[in-house]
């Protein structure tokens, strides 16, 4: 029992590691066609304090999608969004997003002129982590930024190729984090199995007995005699 105990451990360790690598592969990878990850950013410029005729509209939401296998994909590009509920669907339960703007909730929200909140969910097959952040400035003679965020672990220059982030996830979505964690669990456990699987079947096949490979086919006692194991029929 207690090895067997061990042994469930062992392997749900490796599947938290490989889920983490996995959602960090996701967050990070430019290889757009092996990843996927789900990435929701607000801007909002207020154009009277900023003095800037770019953006005009006071708030915008852009989802954008990757997905295994396709390019990314915009799912969602809408200056509204909080007033649309199709949009709101979108958005995963665990998002930042899911009761209005982070921007309007945060303690900068009126200090500064212009605002850019970001958030990035990573995993597969479902999402495990996520990072929110939250940049903010407003016109000075030095111009004055803000940078907030949450669930952010920033890689050095030179440790991953350039057109790859540098900003890995780590807030965890427990469901997700859970789901995955015992599909990789899972997975490990039987290509660990495979081997001892097939060698039985291929022992069994010949006559052999399956735990020492004792050739069995003269045997009528029904145990083999090397190690006691009972013979197969």
């Amino acid at each position: 029992m207690l090895r067997r105990a061990i042994t469930i451990m062992a392997f749900l360790l490796l599947g938290v590691i490989v889920n983490i690598a996995v959602a960090w592969w996701c967050a990070t990878s430019s290889l757009s066609r092996s990843a996927r990850s789900l990435h929701i950013r607000e801007y909002r410029y207020d154009t009277d304090r900023s003095h800037t005729k770019v953006w005009k509209c006071t708030g915008y939401l852009k989802v954008t999608e990757d997905r295994p296998g396709s390019s990314r994909r915009l799912l969602a590009s809408d200056p509204n969004y909080l007033n649309q509920e199709a949009l709101h669907s979108l958005l995963p339960r665990h998002s930042a997003f899911r009761d209005g703007s982070p921007i309007d909730r945060s303690p900068e929200a009126t200090a500064y002129a212009t605002h850019s909140f970001s958030e990035v969910s990573a995993g597969w097959p479902c999402y495990a982590l996520r990072e929110t952040i939250h940049r903010a400035g407003r016109v000075t003679p030095d111009f004055e930024l803000f940078e907030g965020s949450a669930g952010v672990l920033t890689i050095p220059d030179g440790l991953l190729p350039a057109d790859w982030s540098h900003e890995l996830p780590t807030s965890i979505v427990w469901l997700g984090f859970f789901a995955n964690t015992v599909f990789y669990a899972t997975g490990l456990w039987l290509l660990a199995r495979i081997p001892r699987l097939l060698r039985h079947w291929l022992r069994r096949r010949r006559g052999h007995c399956t735990a020492c490979n004792y050739d069995l086919r003269a045997n009528t006692a029904g145990v083999c005699p090397e190690c006691g194991t009972e013979a197969n029929p």
